[in-house]
């Protein structure tokens, strides 16, 4: 293990035992970034991939029941999985802790249509593999989201555009497919699309292997 890789394993073990410890993500996140030097992307990943242990619990009970229900039609938070799924392309996305695949790209691919609908024919290919009716919900203020529906529903895809998709999706009845940590908490039923595959899921840095390779 490399001091880089050191230093991040340590910043990782310190962040879960504040959030276990009930200090914010943020108050954690400044401490963490000045103690390590931590970088942007580094950063990234302690917010985006370490959680607390309840909060682990809770999207797995919820994830635990929602299996348990018949519901075929599934709401696709598309830009979000979309994201992750290029980053996984390139090498830069991570199975978390709470064994969602997310990125920390930070929307850096909004601008790439092509990549963007590739990514979204992918997702509904894997949709249509495990006997499910997506439905992809995209954010109507990104540019060019009409257009990406547009061309999705032409491939026989289901679209809906939204201004406030995490609002929709949260409120919906329907299975979630996400890796937004709060709709995750939120959401009435939820389901891990993206690990569905294990031609996606092979493809991704696993946090846990930062965290326990010591």
């Amino acid at each position: 293990m490399t001091s880089s890789e050191s230093r991040l394993n340590e910043a990782i073990q310190d962040y879960k035992f504040l959030l276990n410890r009930g200090y914010s993500r943020q108050v954690s996140l400044y401490v963490l970034t000045s103690r390590y030097l931590l970088s942007e992307e580094e950063r990234l990943i302690l917010y985006r991939c370490v959680h607390s242990d309840q909060e682990i619990a809770r999207i797995k009970k919820r994830e635990e029941e929602s299996k348990n229900d018949s519901f075929k039609k599934v709401l696709v938070d598309g830009f979000n999985l979309a994201f992750s799924v290029i980053s996984l392309s390139f090498g830069e996305a991570y199975t978390c802790d709470d064994g969602y695949i997310r990125d920390v790209g930070m929307g850096k691919f909004k601008k790439e249509k092509n990549l963007i609908i590739s990514a979204l024919t992918i997702l509904n290919e894997l949709c249509f593999s495990m006997n499910k009716e997506c439905t992809f919900v995209l954010d109507a203020q990104v540019s060019k989201s009409g257009e990406i529906a547009k061309h999705m529903q032409v491939v026989g895809a289901r679209t809906v555009l939204s201004k406030t998709v995490d609002s929709f999706l949260i409120n919906s009845d329907s299975l979630v497919a996400s890796n937004d940590f709060l709709i995750l908490m939120k959401a009435k039923r939820i389901i891990n699309l993206l690990s569905e595959s294990t031609n996606l899921a092979k493809h991704v840095i696993d946090i846990n292997s930062i965290k326990f390779h010591i």
